[in-house]
């Protein structure tokens, strides 16, 4: 589930405007997909130009920001 996530992460990310809201859910380390949600989300977190909106419920909320150079 990991790959799976990590790179929908990526693809979403490329098509969404500054400002704009990356939102998805099965944030947690448990159920079937075995934490891999949560580990693609933080990991993208840590690389991209995000901000943490929220996460509740299982569900997080993240925003593009600008690129700093």
């Amino acid at each position: 589930m990991y790959e799976f996530v990590k790179k929908d992460l990526e693809l979403f990310f490329q098509k969404t405007r500054i400002n704009g809201l990356i939102c998805g859910d099965d944030y947690t380390s448990g159920g079937w997909w075995q934490g891999g949600v949560q580990r693609a989300v933080d990991e993208f977190v840590q690389n991209y130009p995000v901000q943490v909106v929220a996460i509740r419920r299982r569900q997080f909320i993240l925003r593009k920001l600008p690129v700093t150079q």
